[in-house]
């Protein structure tokens, strides 16, 4: 990813996706003026965000056409905020306060076994030492000469390697080198030793505390301490005391567990703990969840639910690329952050930090841990750059999505779709597909709540379809309206969405309501459903739990190859009449 500045004309390269634009330059402020429509936004735009602030630019102006509609539309709905406007263009403006951020893990050790945990998106299987202190001394002088004033310590569990880490404090400040500091932590390791040292240490200074939980029950089942410690909780809650009483700030992270941690009740009284306890913000977390990682997918819970969950306790106060920040009961400030790769990898290149392993090892993407870089300290910024490249490819090839597997998908006006079922089960059909190049992509679980007109008998035939759906991730409802008519030539359906996504947060009172046009609740219908893809071929594989059976659908007709690999007889009728016989 480059840029070029030359007398008021500007040009950003992002692999093959580059724009250019006109520039009036008032440092520390820059006016840009858009020549033309840009055909990825998102990225153009980050990009340009990236480099102008590298380059320690406070602010920037982008004047855009009116008739460059995805530019314009992307502004207008982005984090910049409109200045002024006429008839023809609109000036849009924003703060490009954001430090340039560095991740640096100090050990892969950990005194806890949180059952989610990714280790900072490296390879949980993989073996590695502790950092070797001059390489990370030599290091933390070239963050210092390349102005990175955010600096985060990381494991494992940082303070398994407490002393040493006190030692890189003496030695930063020794150097003129004292960024705003974090520990990511999960507290149980603090001692008056370390909160003496931070307390005179010459820069801004933070904990992020790994919670979770706020009571002692869930707590252990979430962490599982190594020394099965049952009063982990109880030390932990000494140490945010002892923390609040030294003046340090404190915020505390919760990754959101379904079933565990993501009921409105007990998001409301984790919000009541961190006031209490003196936090300055609490961040609620998703779930990273991938191919890798889908094991997890039960315990995955959505951050627009739990924002929908709290309602008019939480007002907004800000919304990044990053996430969505709130105020509740006027003073904590309350963080929703999904994984930066939920985001994308368009916008990747001003979300991600840099992640940098004890043993000097850069990794530019959380999730595809084999593209590991060896820093260079001769060259760090050629590492750097590696690393951009790296990026680049992943954007060529996912664009505004990413490798999650728990992800929106752009909703359709009309689709076609066949329907196989299997003699297989859903773990023999995965490990067939598994080695034949498909990749899991997406999954979902759900419930619908399908709703009929007994007076209505095209209604009853599945061809005019009124549903509620619910995700397992999310507290509400989705109503959707379909038109369905079968060809029994083809053997294939054909649907057209009336009506897709309009949220429904009481699925009483909407029942009510149904109930006075004559509709009545008629089926409901459990799935999990996983969706894969191989260079030109895609289909789900659901199993509808109220049936036990297994089904196949795709858009397109499935070859004979994969047909006669998972053994698939097509349906020649509704997937929901064939669902019903055998109920």
């Amino acid at each position: 990813m480059e840029m070029i500045l030359k007398e008021g004309r500007g040009r950003v390269e992002v692999g093959e996706v580059n724009f250019d634009f006109s520039y009036f330059d008032v440092f520390p402020k820059m006016r840009v003026i858009l020549e033309s429509d840009l055909k990825n936004p998102i990225l153009q735009i980050v990009t340009l965000e990236k480099k102008l602030r590298d380059l320690d630019y406070e602010e920037i102006e982008i004047e855009v056409l009116k008739r460059y509609r995805d530019a314009f539309n992307f502004l207008l709905d982005s984090t910049y905020l409109l200045k002024n406007g006429n008839r023809k263009s609109f000036t849009f403006t924003k703060s490009l306060t954001q430090k340039k951020a560095i991740r640096l893990s100090l050990t892969e050790n950990c005194n806890y076994r949180c059952f989610f945990c990714h280790e900072e998106g490296m390879d949980m299987n993989a073996r590695r030492e502790s950092a070797n202190f001059e390489e990370m001394c030599e290091l933390l002088l070239k963050m210092r000469d390349l102005n990175y004033q955010d600096l985060t310590f990381t494991g494992g569990e940082p303070l398994v390697a407490k002393n040493d880490l006190i030692k890189y404090m003496n030695f930063m400040e020794a150097n003129n080198y004292t960024p705003d500091l974090t520990i990511v932590t999960n507290g149980y390791l603090i001692d008056k030793v370390l909160i003496e040292r931070i307390k005179i240490y010459k820069g801004e200074f933070k904990f992020n505390f790994s919670m979770h939980s706020v009571d002692k029950e869930s707590y252990f089942q979430i962490v599982n301490p190594k020394n099965g410690d049952i009063d982990s909780f109880d030390k932990v809650l000494k140490n945010i005391d002892l923390i609040r009483e030294s003046g340090i700030k404190l915020k505390m992270n919760f990754v959101l567990l379904n079933g565990l941690n993501s009921s409105p009740d007990y998001i409301k009284r984790i919000l009541e703990f961190a006031n209490e306890k003196g936090a300055y913000c609490v961040k609620f977390l998703e779930l990273l969840v991938t191919d890798k990682l889908n094991k997890f997918f039960n315990y995955f819970y959505s951050l627009e639910s739990a924002i929908k969950d709290l309602g008019d306790d939480i007002f907004l106060e800000n919304l990044t690329y990053r996430r969505g920040e709130y105020i509740f009961k006027n003073n904590l400030l309350v963080e929703f952050q999904k994984c930066t790769c939920a985001n994308g990898c368009s916008v990747c290149p001003l979300n991600r930090e840099i992640n940098v392993t004890p043993q000097m090892s850069y990794y530019p993407c959380f999730i595809l841990d084999t593209k590991k870089i060896d820093i260079d300290n001769n060259n760090i910024e050629e590492s750097l750059k590696k690393g951009d490249a790296v990026i680049e490819n992943l954007i060529k090839r996912y664009g505004n999505k990413s490798p999650v597997i728990i992800k929106n998908v752009a909703n359709e006006k009309e689709k076609k779709e066949f329907y196989y079922k299997s003699v297989f089960t859903l773990e023999e059909i995965e490990n067939l597909v598994d080695k034949n190049s498909f990749k899991l992509d997406r999954q979902r679980a759900f419930t619908d709540y399908i709703y009929q007109n007994e007076n209505d008998q095209i209604n009853l035939n599945y061809k005019n379809l009124l549903k509620l759906s619910k995700n397992s991730y999310e507290s509400h409802y989705r109503e959707i309206v379909q038109k369905r008519e079968f060809n029994y030539e083809k053997n294939h359906c054909s649907i057209e969405f009336i009506t897709e996504g309009k949220i429904i947060e009481s699925k009483e009172n909407y029942e009510s309501y149904l109930k006075h046009l004559g509709f009545v609740n008629s089926l409901t219908l459990n799935w999990n459903i996983k969706f894969f893809k191989s260079k030109n071929r895609e289909f789900s594989i659901g199993i509808n739990e109220n049936t036990g059976l297994i089904y196949v659908v795709s858009p397109k007709e499935i070859d004979s190859e994969l047909s006669n690999l998972l053994d698939l007889k097509l349906l020649k009728e509704d997937l929901y009449k064939d669902i019903v016989k055998n109920m």
